[in-house]
């Protein structure tokens, strides 16, 4: 019996963005680029952080958002994604929002 060989993947480093938050109750995004295979993300205080996949909806809280709970990160797991956005909104100006991107 032979062995299987499994599908190679291209080894990539993860690249960290940090978006702030600058101003309370204000939508800001960051762009997912093309291919991404994984991301994660956190506040780096403890807040919570409105998110949501389509824009208009996380500084008034309009569904569909999600929150992520202060001290939480959010984990994509495995995806297989053409770009797209990931928008963010606190109630806590000035909050920084790392994001490690995999592509």
């Amino acid at each position: 019996m032979g062995a299987f060989d499994w599908p190679q993947q291209p080894r990539t480093r993860p690249s960290i963005q940090t978006v702030t938050l600058t101003l309370a109750a204000t939508e800001y995004s960051v762009a997912l680029p093309d291919r991404c295979q994984r991301y994660e993300f956190k506040a780096r205080t403890k807040v919570d952080i409105n998110f949501a996949f389509q824009p208009g909806k996380v500084a008034t809280a309009v569904e569909p958002y999600s929150v992520l709970p202060s001290g939480w990160a959010y984990d994509s797991d495995v995806i297989d994604q053409s770009g797209g956005t990931i928008y963010f909104a606190t109630a806590a100006a000035g909050t920084v929002v790392e994001v490690v991107i995999r592509s």
